[in-house]
């Protein structure tokens, strides 16, 4: 009967950390749209450099791709 504690446990754990990890851009997101919404202009801030003007009903996230890094140049003084 332990061991089978033990395993359910443990399934309930890596479910949990699954979904977790999965719906990390969907609460990025959600939390952008929900400070649009509220027009929280120092969180919309720390999201993006450029305004987003249009009203968003819903959304999805259909694909999450691998992050990708390129070098950015400063501009000169």
């Amino acid at each position: 009967m332990r061991e089978r504690t033990t395993a359910l446990a443990v399934a309930l754990g890596l479910a949990v950390a699954g979904l977790a990890c999965s719906s990390a851009e969907k609460n990025v997101i959600n939390q952008y749209f929900t400070a649009l919404r509220a027009n929280d202009q120092g969180t919309l801030t720390s999201f993006a450099m450029v305004a987003f003007d249009q009203k968003v009903d819903d959304w999805k996230v259909v694909r999450v791709g691998p992050e990708t890094k390129t070098p950015v140049t400063l501009p000169t003084s």
